[in-house]
């Protein structure tokens, strides 16, 4: 009970406390400062911007932006948004339905309920013009992003885009970008493509990887090659039974502890998942088909709409970048 009651006082009435809160401050700055040093976040930032355009899911933070904020701004948000009537408590532990109730209603009882105005925010426009972003930096790997808009999690073609998901670029060395890229032409130690599946908006079909400058084009070009072939031909009987197996049994690991089990619970309510989500996903998962996968490859996947984004030596390219589409330089904040 005393555990519950400084929960409840941080989550109904904190302090922000200035100097906590100057630190902080400090501390995100510090990491903006570095934000530029890893080229593979540089690349995923970019792609982000490049698919989301306008649209805040497309927005990161300054530290002009960041200093912009001040204590005030924190209260004042607490004020208006953080309130009992729109907040999703979850807890798992030995302790009865009964006991808890009375529990939470002794801390929490007294927590005025208040309406909430949420800001409307749109859902983002369609994916812009495909383009090539280049970053330069005199690295001996480039990396490569490649995306463009995907799906939100009530599209009914879920569970058949992540059956093809695995099949291209999730399912690790049993996936197709994998096996050409890395094991067949020893391109790239690792290579990847999945669809994020979004909550409230869509989420980013995202593929990438690294390689050598001298055949960044090449990789490229493979990639693209790769992601086409699944929209014209019917994935193998093999690959099918292979993505549906490990994707149902790598379902159960989701539920291996309390904890687990309370959070997924939590996020299908907090969230508004359909009605049976999580029963019923080894079932749907099971009755994929192989057409249904060609099917949602040639509805979801599009290479020739992605937005590229390259961090690397373009003086050791292979060939010049502009070869796959327009071509911006893009210039880092420092």
């Amino acid at each position: 009970r005393t555990t519950l009651a400084i929960f409840a006082g941080v989550l109904a009435s904190p302090s922000f406390d200035e100097e906590r809160f100057t630190q902080a401050v400090n501390e995100f700055i510090e990491d903006l400062r570095r934000q530029n040093d890893n080229p593979r976040e540089v690349a995923g930032r970019e792609l982000a911007k490049a698919v989301y355009g306008a649209h805040p899911l497309g927005r990161y933070p300054s530290p002009a932006t960041v200093r912009a904020v001040g204590r005030g701004d924190l209260v004042a948000f607490h004020r208006r948004y953080v309130q009992p009537n729109h907040t999703l408590l979850a807890v798992s532990g030995d302790i009865d339905r009964r006991t808890l109730e009375a529990a939470l209603t002794e801390v929490l009882g007294g927590w005025p309920r208040q309406s909430v105005a949420f800001p409307a925010v749109p859902p983002p426009g369609p994916t812009p013009a495909p383009i090539i972003l280049h970053v330069q930096r005199q690295i001996v790997q480039s990396v490569i992003r490649m995306g463009h808009l995907g799906i939100e999690k009530d599209n009914p073609d879920l569970h058949a885009l992540r059956v093809m998901d695995f099949t291209l670029g999730a399912g690790g060395f049993n996936a197709r970008l994998m096996r050409r890229i890395r094991s067949d032409e020893g391109l790239a130690y690792s290579v990847w493509s999945g669809f994020e599946i979004g909550r409230r908006y869509p989420g980013i079909f995202r593929a990438g990887t690294e390689t050598r400058s001298a055949t960044t084009g090449r990789t490229i070009a493979l990639m693209r090659e790769i992601m086409g072939n699944m929209a014209r031909r019917a994935v193998t009987a093999q690959e099918l039974t292979l993505a549906k197996e490990a994707i149902v049994n790598a379902f159960v690991f989701g539920f291996t502890d309390a904890e687990r089990v309370v959070n997924q619970r939590a996020r299908v309510e907090f969230f508004g998942y359909p009605e049976g989500y999580l029963e019923d996903y080894r079932d749907r998962i099971a009755a994929v088909t192989a057409d249904d996968v060609l099917r949602v490859a040639r509805a979801y996947l599009h290479p020739e709409r992605m937005a590229t984004v390259v961090v690397g030596d373009a003086g050791g390219f292979d060939r010049p970048l502009g070869d796959f589409g327009p071509l911006r330089e893009i210039r880092l904040e420092p």
